[in-house]
């Protein structure tokens, strides 16, 4: 759970009953019910606050296979191909 900086909600992880992921879902301090903030595919943990309040930044955990392009780092070993860990040797 973490407060916000102007101290007016909580974000808190919490498992998505449909999906069985965990999401960010934020709480006004004053009261009321939470919502959820996140909806992602493969859930979103660890929440902190910007420190205007303005925003929430997330962690999600994304399978290789599932990223939208190569990663800009390099894969492990040299000469690695992208995805190759997925190929017949």
């Amino acid at each position: 759970i973490q407060l916000s900086p102007d101290g007016k909600w909580l974000a808190l992880v919490r498992q998505d009953e449909e999906t069985r992921k965990s999401q960010v879902w934020l709480l006004p301090v004053e009261g009321g019910e939470a919502r959820p903030l996140t909806r992602f595919e493969h859930g979103a943990q660890d929440p902190l606050w910007r420190p205007d309040s303005s925003g929430v930044l997330v962690a999600t955990a994304v399978p290789v296979d599932k990223a939208a392009s190569a990663p800009a780092f390099d894969m492990e070993r040299p000469g690695r191909q992208w995805l190759d860990w997925d190929r017949p040797k």
